[in-house]
């Protein structure tokens, strides 16, 4: 295996990130219920839909232009709730491809006053929890009821069903005006993924066997990237890469 994977238009994340070498792919770059990345994200099935089909999770597509981006991939849409004014958060589909999918989403607690930077929500992964922090301040007025159920959702309908809180802004705007429109929002997403795969590539294995990497004692193949670089240093370089 290559140490890391030639860039091209529209390269499946796992192969950006260098796991893989090659990758044909014969959904379009669409990771919903891909079973590579489903094995890579260390899940051992398809996620649930109802009969919904999730978004489409495609590295470098998937910014709406009717929201804005804060620096650590968090989206903020005006009109949270619909009638009422306010404020809608989420994670934008860059986080939503790196993340495995979450075992549960801690709640922050109804009503609370939010400042920027406070959490929001506490994503549950096996590899430990990653915290989401508010690019706005604000009064805290719903979070999302789905999660408590399906915190999957965070990764698989980002803009959509995955949403995490609705805010009423208080106090001082000018946080707004870090926020980027969904232009430069992809173009961050760029530069964060050659972060991402550059931590990545220092930490992989050198000499990968035909049948992938292994446990130090030589048992079971390892599948899951979390696994092959360790629980802990793929959280590391999650939480470095989306800040």
């Amino acid at each position: 295996m290559s140490p890391i994977a030639s860039p091209c238009i529209e390269p499946c994340v796992w192969m950006a990130a260098g796991l893989v070498s090659y990758k044909l792919c014969d959904r379009d770059f669409d990771c919903t219920g891909c079973p590579l990345d489903v094995a890579l994200r260390g899940g051992g099935s398809a996620p649930v839909t109802d009969g919904l089909r999730p978004e489409p999770r495609r590295r470098g597509e998937g910014f709406p232009d009717d929201r804005r981006y804060a620096d650590n991939h968090v989206w903020v849409a005006t009109g949270g709730r619909p009638g009422e004014p306010g404020v809608r958060i989420g994670l934008d589909s860059f986080a939503a491809a790196l993340l495995p999918y979450p075992a549960g989403a801690s709640r922050v607690g109804c009503p609370r006053a939010i400042k920027r930077g406070d959490v929001i929500c506490d994503i549950e992964l096996r590899e430990g929890t990653f915290s989401v922090r508010a690019p706005v301040g604000g009064e805290l007025e719903c979070e999302n009821p789905a999660l408590v159920d399906r915190p999957g959702l965070i990764v698989e309908s980002p803009y959509a069903q995955g949403w995490l809180v609705d805010l009423m802004p208080t106090g001082d705007h000018t946080a707004f005006d870090a926020l980027v429109d969904a232009a430069e929002a992809r173009a961050r997403a760029s530069r964060d993924l050659g972060r991402f795969r550059r931590r990545v590539a220092r930490h992989l294995l050198k000499d990968v066997a035909s049948v992938g990497p292994s446990m130090a004692d030589g048992g079971e193949a390892l599948t899951s990237l979390s696994e092959i670089l360790g629980d802990a240093m793929y959280l590391q370089i999650l939480r470095e890469v989306l800040r």
